[in-house]
């Protein structure tokens, strides 16, 4: 029985266990557009199974406002339902429903009164698989280089260890070593192992070439050190410092100018370029999904790439703002009942990075477990 205790050491763990399935298909060069199937894809639908577990876990114990939370989500969106069915068929909304799923159980979390145990055998565990992660990307790099992630226009390769998405491997570093970091905070690592799982999470970030994170990587380093505190001076300093180092790595990462363009300008501009096609009432809810394109290869769904423009384009302006709210305050919510850790500003920088750059919705852990993160961390 999963308890409900380790929510989010089991969320990690599982996203290294789904990971095995990327990992399958890059080793036989199966993937160009990275929403491919294989015969392990099966065992990502217990990314579902596990969130509808953690749902389950929230409403036996369901208190007033979880219980309006997410009686308004549903409202907000009830329009857009009636809408897509319609439009485009029940199919489509059940992949909305399923985008949307990780949202509800993460802000009815934020609402509850959970908090994560720590413990040190779980540390370790957590340390085993980004030691075993990055011993993949090491691998990739110097003998196996026909085998990684290909950045299709300029040819040039990067490193995703057992993700398919570099970004996606140094997200899930990055949460990984919070984790250890927390850990540490409690006293329940020592210095040594902290130490160590901060420079697996920095040099893994620095093979997957990944401008989401490398920026994070800096600012973890300053908290690690006790160089920054958490205040609005440090969060200010923080901001400043991840604007001058994504300008700064386009010197060094062999992408150059592109590792700036792709990873937050190209977000941006399908945000703009999509704004004619955000309705008032979406009618296209669970059309943004990966799951859509995996499922029906692309027919008539698409990837936006960004938590921001797919929000807008599955639930239209209207309920669109709302989510934004909701997810704004969650942000501060969480940010208000750990402020003194010194990994809540890190957090808060990861759940923005992951926001702008990745379908975060969908992207398991963070989808569901960024506010409750940002809360225990």
């Amino acid at each position: 029985m999963i308890s409900r205790n380790y929510l989010i050491f089991y969320g990690i763990l599982l996203s290294y266990f789904f990971a095995f399935s990327d990992l399958y298909m890059l080793s036989l060069n199966l993937y160009t557009s990275g929403f491919e199937t294989s015969t392990l894809s099966f065992i990502k639908v217990f990314k579902d199974v596990y969130y509808i577990l953690i749902l389950y876990f929230v409403l036996i114990k369901i208190n007033n406002n979880q219980f309006v939370f997410i009686f308004v989500i549903l409202l907000v969106i009830l329009p857009s339902l009636a809408y897509t069915v319609l439009g485009n068929g029940l199919l489509t909304v059940l992949f909305g429903l399923r985008w949307i799923l990780p949202f509800v159980v993460g802000g009815s979390l934020l609402f509850s009164d959970y908090r994560e145990k720590f413990s040190t055998k779980n540390a370790y565990f957590i340390l085993s698989f980004m030691f075993f992660n990055i011993a993949i990307q090491l691998l990739q790099t110097y003998l196996f280089t026909n085998h990684r992630y290909f950045s299709e226009e300029l040819g040039v390769l990067r490193s995703p260890g057992m993700f398919f998405l570099p970004s996606a491997s140094s997200f899930i570093m990055c949460f990984s070593y919070l984790y250890i970091k927390k850990c540490h905070i409690n006293k329940l690592v020592s210095t040594s192992l902290c130490n160590y799982s901060l420079f697996i999470f920095s040099y893994s970030t620095f093979l997957a070439d990944s401008a989401s994170v490398i920026g994070i990587v800096i600012i973890c380093i300053m908290f690690h050190f006790k160089i920054l505190k958490s205040n609005i001076k440090g969060f200010l300093i923080s901001f400043l410092l991840v604007i001058i180092s994504i300008l700064t790595i386009v010197n060094f990462s062999p992408r150059g100018m592109d590792i700036l363009n792709r990873s937050l300008l190209a977000r941006i501009d399908l945000f703009l370029n999509n704004l004619p096609n955000f309705n008032v009432v979406s009618n296209n809810f669970g059309l943004a999904t990966s799951a859509g394109i995996q499922l029906s290869d692309f027919n008539g769904y698409i990837t936006l790439e960004s938590s921001l423009s797919t929000i807008f384009y599955n639930a239209g302006y209207l309920s669109g703002f709302v989510l934004m709210f909701f997810y704004i305050l969650f942000l501060y919510v969480a940010f208000l009942r750990n402020k003194v850790s010194q990994n809540v500003v890190p957090c808060l920088l990861l759940c923005a990075s992951s926001f702008i750059t990745l379908n975060s919705f969908e992207f398991f852990p963070l989808g569901a477990l960024i506010f409750v993160g940002i809360r225990n961390y």
